[in-house]
């Protein structure tokens, strides 16, 4: 990719460029890709790029993945002051309980079961009921070995934080 090069690559120069798009404020869906009027599509390989997934701001950074559950660490330090406030009497039980546990961010249900018949890989995705009924969907939390009869399952969350999880620990 240099000015006089024998021969480059079309798709090696359009990446360059899309590569390029956050840093000069663009996104892929403002550049567009190639049209052809004749056939009613995009040229060969002239498709516009997909923008990555883009998640909301924390304190002016802009993640690149889901973070959602992490960043609400800070709401654990919250209940945690909370809970060693003199003014309402120090409660030491429930403080420590939240710097062991959380309560906000990495919030999990643990569940005693029949010994299970297989293992379970962390992050493998579980379904089951709430005690309303209601669908609750949630990821194994750690590797679980066969005959295990505890399970831990972390909540789905969302990318909003918001409403990032709908149940939280304790």
């Amino acid at each position: 990719l240099r000015l006089g090069a024998p021969s480059t690559s079309w798709s090696a120069v359009k990446a360059a460029f899309e590569r390029n798009y956050e840093c000069l404020g663009i996104t892929c869906a403002e550049v567009g890709g190639i049209w052809d009027a004749a056939s009613n599509s995009y040229f060969a390989a002239g498709a516009p790029c997909v923008d990555p997934k883009l998640y909301e701001p924390i304190a002016g950074y802009i993640p690149g993945s889901q973070v959602t559950d992490h960043n609400a660490l800070d709401l654990d330090q919250e209940d945690f002051e909370h809970e060693l406030n003199e003014e309402d009497g120090a409660n030491f039980i429930a403080a420590k309980a939240i710097y062991e546990k959380g309560g906000n961010s990495k919030s999990y249900a643990e569940f005693t079961v029949d010994a299970l018949r297989s293992s379970l890989a962390k992050g493998l995705r579980v379904t089951g009921k709430s005690s309303t009924g209601a669908k609750v969907v949630g990821y194994v939390y750690e590797d679980t070995p066969k005959d295990a009869v505890v399970l831990r399952v972390q909540y789905e969350t969302s990318d909003a934080q918001a409403n990032y999880v709908g149940c939280r620990v304790g």
